[in-house]
């Protein structure tokens, strides 16, 4: 199955740091194994990202892997036994290209708000603000999460967190659609 995996510089794994193989230039190579054990999200597997998780993991490179053997779909991403890198996503690394992305997220917010008629001082307006100013400064990951917040905040009490959710994996489409996958 083939999906897709944010990493820090280097290749290394958002949290537990891990360094991945990267690939030959005309080949995937090694696999890494998760732990004995049954798969467990956030504690035993290999993490990855289908399209609509993407935004939820935003971090320095995009990779395309393969995930091989058991598997399980998580809430936010989908839990592997084995997987590998295949390529980079350089497209991921245009600033032009999270620029645009931050953009969409904070205009898809903006229009949220007039939409709702939210007066200035409503803290949906703050994180929108927020939101700008995070895209301004190029911090793409904290723009797209503050500009989610917006619809989780627009959100009748009791559906802010699954309103904030759909928004990430709107973003994560919108996100697919810039660099290109399929």
């Amino acid at each position: 199955m083939i999906a897709h995996k944010f990493l820090r510089s280097g290749a290394r794994s958002l949290f537990a740091q891990q360094h991945w193989p990267i690939p030959a230039a005309d080949r995937a190579d090694t696999w890494l194994e998760a732990a004995p054990g049954p798969l467990v999200p956030c504690r035993n597997g290999l993490h990855a990202c289908r399209v609509e998780d993407l935004a939820f993991w935003i971090a320095d490179e995009l990779w395309e892997v393969e995930l091989d053997g058991e598997w399980l779909s998580a809430p936010d991403a989908l839990v592997a036994r084995r997987a590998r890198l295949v390529r980079r996503i350089d497209r991921w690394n245009a600033p032009e290209v999270r620029a645009q992305f931050a953009r969409e997220c904070v205009s898809r917010a903006a229009e949220g708000c007039a939409r709702a008629g939210v007066p200035s001082q409503h803290q949906t307006s703050q994180y929108l603000e927020q939101a700008e100013t995070f895209a301004r400064a190029a911090n793409t990951a904290v723009a797209a999460y503050a500009a989610a917040l917006v619809f989780g905040a627009l959100g009748a009490a009791g559906a802010a967190m699954s309103d904030f959710r759909s928004e990430r994996r709107e973003q994560g489409r919108l996100l697919a659609t810039l660099i290109g996958l399929a």
